[in-house]
């Protein structure tokens, strides 16, 4: 997951790592490697080792999130019509 985390430093984007638990052709779900709450992430790319947009965030707990993936996102967008 790559997300911008709210201070009142300036912003900087960052890497939190996390191992997939569970992957389906429509959703991705994952524990983070450190326990943090996730708290206005959603829409946030997940990224695979090789920085490879894999999915969206969707939404998420203490130390897990869930994600839909890049491909589901990609057949949605062209069976509405979305180049």
């Amino acid at each position: 997951l790559v997300g911008d985390v709210i201070t009142h430093e300036p912003q900087t984007q960052t890497l939190f790592p996390a191992q997939v638990i569970v992957a389906s052709p429509k959703e991705i779900a994952f524990r983070f490697k450190e326990n943090f709450e996730l708290r206005a992430f959603s829409g946030a790319p997940v990224i695979n080792a090789r920085k490879q947009v894999v999915g969206l965030l969707l939404n998420g707990g203490p130390g897990f999130g869930r994600a839909n993936t890049a491909v589901a996102i990609r057949k949605h967008l062209a069976e509405s019509g979305v180049q």
